[in-house]
């Protein structure tokens, strides 16, 4: 029957193509392969021979169309081989590890993926290698370069992430880093080292991140941020810190407020959260003075006052809120106490006109009914240490 005849026919082709093959007429097995496929168009075993043809005419697009193809149906550990070889060629170096990775699977024996597989992970150990140099001479573009190639060498080591992460949040790239440290996380098991390092350099990353933005001006984005860190991280006083400044920067001073208490929970001691606790004390001050409400910012004032004796601003605005009270003496003394830190504040004279009418800075400080305010100031500032004596004010005053 013709149907026999054209099978008989499509055999006799694909000897032939055999042959020619055999006796490098590449060109020629594949005229005719093509003749055997127009017969049996689905015969596995030419399209296969088809393959091994382009393969060796180097026609390598071709080449991967058909082994795609041929792929959609029949999953063989070869065809997988194959397609790594020619992903590897066209530079898909990732697609070739999960090509090999695949054909194992299938054929754990396939002595070819095996090869393959170990030639991939030393290549990609060597750029590593090359990377940490490079980074230790400090030429960490190229070294990103280089650890992001044994990444799409051998992209389920998750240390290769954890590096690149590392090296990005160095050169400032900070949203490339936090998505390398969360790719790095789903790679490893939770009570492992490398887990662990990747979580620590995705809190700083977004710690640091933050703070470049709190420096620009954004401080809700900073906040944002620093709630990822502190989500992370709950034993940092200084993510606690950062974003206790920026809810001061936004006027969420209960909030600042908060986050300085946490953060002093962790170190009773840090004179530089002490410090903010104050601040935000007397911002607390300023808003209840603002309102008119001054015995209410007396109160916020002298827990500033507390919190940071050491601070001219401070007593300046308590004066302020006693003068308004008409409480004088007080007032007074609050004057003494913040001219003895600071005589040059501009508030200060301007309180000083009124507290004492037709009186220059100097002789307020000489007279004899200030010694004992002033001796008081000197036994405060001898008694504390020098590191408590700058502090970032807000430009808010009572004046």
């Amino acid at each position: 029957s013709a149907h026999e005849w054209e099978a008989r026919l499509s055999y006799i082709h694909y000897l032939y193509s055999q042959i020619l093959y055999d006796e490098h007429d590449f060109q020629g097995a594949i005229d005719q392969i093509n003749l055997a496929l127009h017969y049996r168009a689905n015969r596995f075993s030419y399209q296969s021979r088809k393959i091994a043809y382009l393969y060796a005419l180097k026609q390598n697009k071709a080449c991967l169309e058909l082994v795609e193809e041929l792929l959609q149906n029949h999953e063989e550990a070869e065809l997988y081989v194959l397609r790594a070889r020619l992903n590897k060629i066209f530079g898909h170096i990732t697609k070739c590890f999960y090509d090999v990775h695949k054909a194992l699977e299938l054929n754990p024996e396939n002595r070819q993926a095996s090869r393959i597989v170990d030639e991939l992970n030393r290549s990609a150990e060597e750029c590593r290698t090359v990377a940490v140099n490079l980074a230790l001479s400090g030429n960490l573009p190229e070294a990103i370069n280089k650890i992001t190639v044994s990444i799409d060498t051998n992209p389920t080591v998750a240390e290769y992430t954890v590096f690149r992460g590392t090296l990005l949040r160095q050169q400032g790239q900070f949203d490339e880093a936090i998505d390398d440290f969360m790719k790095a996380l789903t790679k490893v098991n939770e009570d492992s080292k490398t887990y662990q390092d990747a979580l620590r350099q995705l809190v700083l990353t977004y710690n640091d991140f933050a703070v470049e933005c709190y420096s620009k001006g954004y401080y809700e984005e900073a906040i944002s941020l620093l709630d990822q860190a502190i989500k992370r991280e709950r034993n940092e006083k200084g993510f606690y810190t950062n974003r206790g400044d920026s809810f001061r920067m936004v006027g969420y001073l209960s909030f600042a407020l908060a986050d300085y208490q946490q953060a002093l929970e962790l170190d009773p001691h840090d004179w530089v959260i002490i410090s903010r606790i104050s601040l935000v004390h007397h911002q607390y001050g300023i808003k209840e003075y603002t309102n008119k409400r001054y015995a209410e910012a007396e109160k916020c004032f002298t827990t500033a006052i507390t919190c940071n004796a050491k601070i001219a601003q401070y007593y300046i605005s308590r004066a302020w809120s006693r003068f308004m009270q008409k409480h004088l003496p007080a007032a007074r003394a609050d004057l003494l106490r913040a001219m003895y830190l600071d005589s040059s504040i501009e508030e200060g004279v301007m309180l000083a006109a009124r507290l004492y009418p037709n009186q220059n800075i100097d002789s307020i400080l000489s007279a004899k009914s200030s010694e004992k305010i002033l001796k008081q100031m000197r036994e405060l500032v001898a008694g504390e240490s020098s590191v408590q004596d700058q502090v970032v004010l807000s430009s808010n005053t009572c004046a």
